[in-house]
């Protein structure tokens, strides 16, 4: 059976979202399998709206079967993403598709290729200290490349570092991204997630439904009714008050802070007297935004480095349709298989639950309508038809 795999976050699932599906199908997927991210996103933010919510739009949209990419590795630079990623969703999958801007998987093969090299390695680790991990990495890359990749290119070339590592790698197939790039709030025929973000925040939910599939429109507006989406805002706020309380030495081990940036977040909480005036302040020409939000969102956690090389424990399925269970019967009896929770009260007791928990605890601090941390404990997967 050809089961083509999707990493996403869907945040949220827009129309070049449901392009990618629909182009799974058409190069002859007989399923959908996802792994999504949970209540963070790889930019450092909480997601939008909770990981069940966005997953139901999902399989309401075509896909078969969503499971959770976990915390801390749904918010990690795209090298733990995509590790964590793939080793949740190789199981499952025969294909992996994802959409790039350049749309050439030759040319995104020569680049994971190069990679591997020692000799990449060491001018990588010989940049580290002046321009960080993720910016020694990327502006290397390009340089050796010889052409300019986007960000999807960036994280295609994670996927298939990762693919490569696995027992049995998968297929490979990309798309190629039309419209604008990820982080524009330009409005156009193919807008970004931050695009819509933005939209929802000004209120134009009329114009938002003409860019999102109509079962993800509707849910979101369901979510909004009732209070359950995020506010960037409040997640500042709560950063703050965090770091506000904090020294930097307290923050040592904790992941992408090194270099400096522990005493900048406690620094800065020092001098902003609003959560958006701490935001701004933050932000720094050595460093990408990216990297701080993670810097601040693994500092309120804890997640170390220790952390995201960690090799995932379980997943959570988020939701499913009659294809999707059957896949998920049929291949989590194979020995060796990541465990999927299904019920809250399988979840283990190990370092990534606790993680997640804390993740979860913050997440209901930033909604509309906030929850207490012990609302997720009770959630369950969407199960279409039931």
């Amino acid at each position: 059976m050809s089961v083509f795999g999707i990493v996403a976050e869907w945040n949220p699932l827009h129309d070049g979202h449901v392009r990618l599906i629909e182009e799974a199908k058409r190069l002859g997927a007989e399923a959908v399998v996802a792994v999504m991210s949970g209540h963070a996103v790889q930019r450092g933010m909480p997601a939008l709206a909770d990981r069940y919510s966005r997953a139901e739009a999902a399989v309401r949209s075509g896909v078969d079967l969503v499971l959770e990419l976990p915390f801390p590795y749904c918010a990690a630079g795209a090298e733990f993403f995509a590790s964590g990623a793939l080793q949740v969703l190789s199981p499952y999958a025969t294909d992996l598709i994802f959409g790039s801007e350049c749309g050439d998987l030759s040319a995104l093969e020569r680049a994971s290729a190069l990679c591997s090299t020692p000799e990449f390695d060491r001018a990588y680790r010989e940049r580290i200290a002046d321009e960080g991990c993720a910016g020694a990495y990327f502006s290397l890359l390009q340089e050796q490349t010889g052409f300019s990749l986007g960000s999807n290119d960036t994280l295609g070339v994670a996927y298939l570092n990762a693919n490569r590592t696995l027992p049995s790698p998968l297929s490979a197939h990309t798309l190629q991204r039309t419209g604008s790039s990820y982080r524009s709030e330009q409005i156009e025929e193919n807008a970004s997630s931050t695009a819509l973000r933005a939209m929802l925040a000004r209120g134009e939910q009329s114009a938002l439904a003409s860019h999102m599939p109509p079962s993800a429109f509707d849910r979101l507006c369901r979510d909004q009714k009732n209070g359950m989406l995020t506010h960037e805002d409040r997640f500042w706020e709560t950063a703050l008050t965090f770091y506000r309380l904090q020294r930097a030495d307290t923050l040592a081990d904790i992941a992408d802070a090194d270099g400096g940036i522990a005493d900048r977040l406690c620094a800065m909480a020092h001098k902003a007297a609003t959560g958006k005036e701490y935001a701004a302040l933050l932000s720094t020409k050595r460093y990408t935004d990216a990297r701080l939000r993670r810097a601040v969102l693994f500092g309120m956690t804890g997640v170390t480095m220790a952390d995201l090389r960690r090799t995932p424990t379980h997943t959570r399925l988020l939701a499913a349709n009659e294809t999707g269970r059957a896949i998920l019967s049929a291949r989590r009896k194979q020995e060796g298989i990541l465990p999927v929770i299904t019920k809250p009260a399988d979840v283990p007791k190990d370092r990534q639950a606790a993680l997640s928990d804390r993740m979860d605890a913050i997440f209901s601090l930033c909604l509309t309508s906030r929850r207490p941390t012990g609302h997720w404990q009770k959630a369950m997967p969407y199960i279409e038809g039931q």
